[in-house]
């Protein structure tokens, strides 16, 4: 990564493979700050069980961002017709990060990405993400 990149402070994505389950949805625990792919393609976010808030946020976007953490088409005009399908489209935000079951239902089109920030690295966010990926048949 370019020095310029990491200079700025956004952290290289890191793609988290979670194995399907027999039954159920996924899950994945955040529990350090950091960009994180947990599905390349369409799916459901069913909810969020954030059992620790700490100092920081939490961000669900609709989208896989580049190598940098960024979306391609982040600064979209509002009045752009694909502004409501865009790469990078936010799911869910919470700055702070509250603590509570958050159920969602919220379909994404184009994968699914935590962004997990804070100002303490010993007060991060701890939250359960539960998802589905759209299951393709061949």
């Amino acid at each position: 990564m370019p020095a310029a990149i990491k200079s700025i402070g956004m952290p290289e994505p890191i793609r988290i493979r979670v194995a399907e389950p027999t039954i159920g949805s996924k899950c994945w625990v955040v529990e350090e700050k950091g960009i994180y792919v947990l599905a390349e393609g369409p799916g459901i976010l069913r909810g969020i069980a954030c059992t620790h808030a700490g100092t920081g946020g939490l961000e669900i976007l609709d989208g896989v961002p580049d190598a940098r953490g960024f979306f391609p088409q982040h600064g979209l005009a509002m009045s752009d017709p694909k502004y409501g399908m865009r790469v990078g489209r936010p799911l869910y935000r919470a700055h702070p990060s509250i603590m509570g079951m958050w159920m969602l239902d919220a379909g994404f089109i184009h994968g699914l990405t935590v962004h997990a920030d804070g100002d303490s690295r010993n007060a991060n966010v701890i939250a359960s993400i539960i998802w589905m990926e759209q299951k393709i048949k061949k």
